[in-house]
């Protein structure tokens, strides 16, 4: 019973004794006018440790602001990013959405120049298998669409309607193989027939040695195939010969990607010699 007495004593004995040294430190204190030894020396004592003690919670109170400031700075960064992200994203819908009507307002503008009626559609995907690539566009039957009307864009020729079902229609690109169409220099008005070569390269022929530039514009003759008449499809990017030297070989590359398309015009203007291109684009 004694011992747990003391204990006890102990424990008030310093709670009390840490309550008056916290009291001590904490209430500031004036230095003490007196010239006798012992009050002196417990000045210079406790003067040291009292203004450590004040660096020290300064120190802390630095710390802790500086903590909550960039804990304050991180939740506006989060903020901020999240803002930056979800502009992006509204910028990124409206420039797809700006394209779509600078290319709906292209697509107007040269059906205008069409004397024959035209639709305009989207298309629905692209299919490349091999050389045999093909666009689907949306319309069919219920939209009036028959095989072997011209498909075009604002930049040039597009292909042939080559399947039509209900509501969908397939197209004929001008990259596929089996695409012929009847086309002219631009520049010298000299006709020749628009293929694709085994070697998947778009190539303009004709039977004779004609004067062509780098850079001349190949367009539609307007004779065969349903394209109307100057319709421009692709650009001279290189003249060469074949081993005998008689016949040119004169390479052109298209104004249309037919993979990056999203809109396209078809023109109902079906040419009763599309089905003899068939069959020569066939063999």
């Amino acid at each position: 019973m004694q011992k747990l007495k003391n204990t006890h004593h102990k424990k008030i004995i310093t709670v009390l004794v840490l309550c008056v040294c916290t009291l001590f430190f904490a209430v500031p204190k004036e230095p003490l006018k007196s010239e006798n030894f012992f009050v002196l020396s417990l000045q210079n004592s406790i003067y040291p440790v009292q203004a450590i003690k004040n660096k020290l919670s300064k120190k802390l109170d630095s710390t802790w602001a500086s903590y909550i400031n960039l804990v304050d700075v991180a939740k506006e960064n989060k903020t901020l990013k999240k803002q930056i992200s979800d502009l992006k994203k509204v910028q990124i819908i409206n420039t797809e959405e700006v394209k779509e009507l600078q290319q709906l307002r292209l697509l107007t503008q040269t059906q205008k120049n069409f004397t024959h009626q035209s639709t305009i559609t989207d298309v629905v995907e692209f299919n490349r298998n091999l050389n045999y690539s093909y666009l689907r566009i949306r319309g069919g039957k219920s939209r009036d669409f028959k095989v072997g009307m011209p498909v075009v864009h604002p930049n040039g020729a597009i292909g042939k309607i080559i399947r039509v079902g209900s509501l969908f229609s397939d197209v004929q690109t001008i990259s596929n193989i089996n695409f012929k169409t009847h086309a002219m220099i631009q520049r010298t008005r000299q006709k020749g027939i628009v293929s694709v070569n085994e070697h998947s390269r778009m190539v303009f022929s004709i039977e004779e040695q004609i004067p062509v530039k780098i850079g001349d514009t190949i367009v539609s003759s307007g004779e065969i195939a349903g394209f109307p008449k100057g319709t421009p499809i692709g650009q001279v990017v290189k003249v060469s010969y074949d081993n005998s030297l008689l016949s040119q070989i004169i390479e052109i590359k298209g104004f249309v990607t037919p993979e990056t398309t999203e809109r396209v015009m078809v023109i109902h203007n079906r040419n009763q010699n599309f089905d003899l291109f068939s069959e020569l684009g066939e063999k």
